[in-house]
């Protein structure tokens, strides 16, 4: 066998390796704004809430560069469920908040980013967009799922983008 071909025989699965364990990104077209590579991605869990955050380090802490939340007031959820992020939830009173005395309506999703010298935080409201988490989160383990968002059309920073994908978050 020449060498040519067993050097592409031994290189061929380095290759392969490499560009699997290359940096991951969240997917969408967000990612042409703004940089969503991250390294680990982390599930908090506070019984009423889920917060996903997709982190890449940064000096001796780390930046989140997207973090998924949804609200379970008023759901029962079963793994395998779909919750509709942009589902607009009643106030406390029993209506939705009013946009022209000075609230706004809160969603079943946030989505947030908290990265280092960048002002950019929040996002505009979700126009369409669900979560499933595909395990019960249990402290020290791991939850599958995916999401996908597309947020409202406006003006601002992120207005129309999408975000997408499937994770596995260590339960923190």
């Amino acid at each position: 066998m020449p060498l040519r071909c067993r050097v592409a025989w031994m290189v061929g699965p380095l290759l392969v390796v490499a560009a699997a364990c290359g940096p991951k990104a969240v997917e969408g077209s967000l990612g042409e704004v703004l940089d969503l590579t991250y390294q680990d991605v982390k599930l908090n869990f506070s019984g009423s809430q889920v917060a996903v955050r997709w982190t890449r380090p940064r000096g001796a802490g780390e930046d989140a560069i997207l973090i998924v939340s949804e609200k379970f007031d008023g759901l029962t959820v079963r793994t395998g469920d779909k919750v509709n992020l942009a589902e607009i939830l009643e106030s406390t009173d029993g209506g939705i908040p009013d946009p022209d005395a000075g609230t706004t309506e809160a969603q079943r999703g946030l989505v947030t980013r908290d990265v280092f010298n960048d002002p950019r935080k929040d996002f505009p409201s979700i126009g369409e967009g669900f979560m499933v988490l595909d395990d019960v989160p249990r402290d020290g383990g791991t939850v599958k799922g995916n999401f996908s968002v597309t947020f409202s059309r406006c003006v601002d920073f992120g207005c129309g983008r999408t975000l997408f994908g499937d994770f596995k978050a260590t339960v923190q």
